[in-house]
């Protein structure tokens, strides 16, 4: 998965100190797996999650953002609730688990 490499850009700090930050880093990129899964569900067409990734003010988030979008958007649209649901915690628990191992 070419997200991987990237959070390891991201965070790719080593001291201890720096923990809560990596951890806060991982807590945020997760809800924003959250969010773009949950817009990929809804039927949000690709180019208008694109154009809000224009309007973001942190540049060097853009590769990272559309990484998780790129991601999300590889996965199918599900019909029911029940199925929506499951892909957006599917996807957030494993967005979570690759940048927290990116940690170690």
């Amino acid at each position: 998965m070419k997200l991987i490499l990237i959070l390891s850009a991201f965070i790719s700090f080593s001291t201890p100190a720096l923990a809560d930050v990596r951890q806060d880093f991982c807590n945020s990129t997760t809800e924003l797996g959250i969010n773009i899964m949950t817009a990929r569900q809804l039927g949000m067409p690709l180019e208008r999650i694109l154009d809000s990734v224009a309007a973001v003010e942190n540049q060097a988030a853009e590769p990272l953002v559309k990484a998780i979008i790129a991601d999300a958007y590889a996965m199918p649209i599900y019909d029911s609730a029940e199925a929506k649901q499951l892909a957006i915690i599917s996807f957030a628990s494993q967005l979570n688990e690759a940048c927290n191992d990116t940690l170690e």
